[in-house]
């Protein structure tokens, strides 16, 4: 009896703690309230500007003040439909929420050398629909030296919450403009554009027009630098140094070479290497996905931490598309699936547009391909690839499923697409789910958008369970229990 007296005299006594605890937490953190979505939209994760967490397939969100248990997002089916046009002279394509509504608008540039914002309007009548709301001239240096061309990013480099642009053109013109959604003027005094030639190595270009650049934070000082891959086959360190204000991209010994491939490399006289940097693989740490437009195998540099220093090792690359067309081991071909298909069998498989995401949320990255007409000698382009992520093979690498979005067609025939220029990923309808757009910007002046569609599923215990509807639940929470709350099972 006296054990029990004793146990329970203990459980009192712990229960005092926890209340004093719970009562010092309120008192001294308060409780935890935030608004969302935080803007401006997250575009490569856009749910995470909505506070949702993924767990076991069960999303929640904290929406005005409530808890909403919501469905996980199923994809179903993906669909390529054409979007609101024109869309004439596009060259790059990248999606900022520019006036920080919620909505992801299209930031362009031309190959004219122009920046053109169309903003989203959101669905209209059943269609998304996009305004031409900004619009300036980038350059005028004479002999088409402001031209678009060439590859781009736009992020925000210099920490001041505004989305930045870095261009770097086919004539190695490199073009900052810090602040770049808002109207700029060439002649402006003091300037609002900065531009220096790199033209001392004939092949440190990109002679076409593709997505060969990356921001991230290579050294850590808390500035996002630019990984860019050069016509051939050279991938570049290329540093942002904050000290140097508006000429950050401008330094003498600013760009450190990383490594060099010759299998994502040309010597021709045209063409370029496409790239996107993103964690593969979920280890922690970023990797690369190398093509070029020349050449139909498609790489994976795995990166790895040397003394703390991201590095890429080429003799370590696995190959997503072998040089001869084939499909590597990593990537399959499920003939339970329709679109399911090789791109082997297409007549050219010539990438300009590389996207790595995790489109359908399941927590494997996918990776978007588009390819152009011009490149590989067979004029047949517009083909629009998603290597799904299903899976890890035993030692933790990602295995792929090859889906034909798009087939494509040849340019003789005059029917689009058949030549994507540039492309982005971001949340454009505002469903929490990425989506992927595409450009045909000089041909048919139209842009593709790939429309996600969902199927809500509620799992309960192994059993799937169609519901449309969300539980709600009013509540408010210290800071140390929001762990556990978030963490649905």
């Amino acid at each position: 009896m006296n054990v029990f007296l004793r146990f329970r005299k203990k459980l009192t006594g712990f229960n005092l703690v926890l209340i004093i605890l719970l009562l010092s937490t309120i008192s001294l953190g308060g409780f935890f309230q935030k608004t969302y979505p935080e803007l401006p939209i997250n575009q490569q994760n856009p749910d995470s500007s909505w506070g949702a967490v993924y767990s076991k397939r069960v999303s929640t969100r904290v929406i005005t003040g409530q808890t909403v248990l919501s469905v996980a997002y199923e994809v179903t089916t993906v669909n390529a439909n054409p979007g609101e046009g024109p869309f004439s002279d596009v060259s790059q394509t990248y999606l900022v929420d520019y006036n920080r509504d919620g909505r992801a608008d299209i930031f362009s540039v031309t190959y004219g050398g122009r920046v053109i914002i169309k903003r989203n309007d959101g669905v209209i009548n059943n269609d998304l629909r996009f305004t031409d709301t900004v619009s300036y001239t980038i350059w005028s240096l004479g002999n088409n030296n402001g031209s678009g061309d060439g590859t781009a990013v736009v992020d925000d480099f210099d920490n001041d919450g505004k989305p930045d642009l870095f261009l770097f053109n086919a004539r190695q013109l490199a073009i900052y403009i810090p602040d770049a959604t808002v109207p700029k003027s060439a002649t402006a005094n003091p300037p609002q554009m900065f531009w220096q030639f790199f033209n001392s190595d004939s092949r440190f270009r990109t002679n076409w027009t593709v997505s060969a650049m990356a921001a991230y934070d290579y050294d850590g000082d808390g500035y996002k630098d630019i990984i860019y891959a050069d016509m051939s086959g050279r991938v570049w360190l290329w540093k942002n140094v904050p000290s140097r204000g508006n000429t950050r991209f401008f330094d003498p010994n600013g760009r450190v070479l990383l490594f060099s491939d010759p299998d994502v490399g040309t010597t021709a006289t045209y063409g370029g290497a496409v790239l996107d940097l993103a964690d593969v693989d979920d280890d922690g740490v970023p990797d690369l996905v190398v093509g070029h437009t020349d050449k139909r195998n498609i790489f994976l540099y795995p990166g790895k931490l040397v003394n703390q220093q991201l590095v890429f090792d080429p003799r370590e690359k696995i190959a997503l598309v072998r040089p001869d067309g084939n499909l590597g081991t990593l990537v399959s071909v499920d003939p339970t699936i329709p679109n399911s298909k090789d791109p082997k069998l297409l007549p050219s498989f010539a990438p300009t547009v590389i996207k790595v995401i995790d489109v359908d949320r399941d927590g494997i990255k996918d990776i978007f391909i588009a390819t152009d007409a011009w490149r590989q000698g067979a004029n047949f382009g517009g083909s629009i690839y998603l290597f799904k992520g299903r899976g890890r093979t035993i030692d933790g690498k990602t295995n792929f499923v090859s889906l034909e979005l798009v087939r494509g067609n040849y340019s003789s025939r005059g029917v689009n697409p058949y030549d994507f220029d540039s492309g982005a990923v971001g949340d454009i309808d505002n469903d929490g789910i990425p989506d992927f757009v595409a450009a045909d910007g000089n041909h048919s002046g139209n842009y593709y958008k790939i429309v996600m569609t969902t199927n809500s599923l509620y799992v309960t215990e192994g059993h799937p369970v169609q519901s449309n509807k969300l539980i709600k639940k009013n509540f408010k929470c210290p800071w140390f229990l929001l762990y556990s709350i978030y963490q649905v099972h």
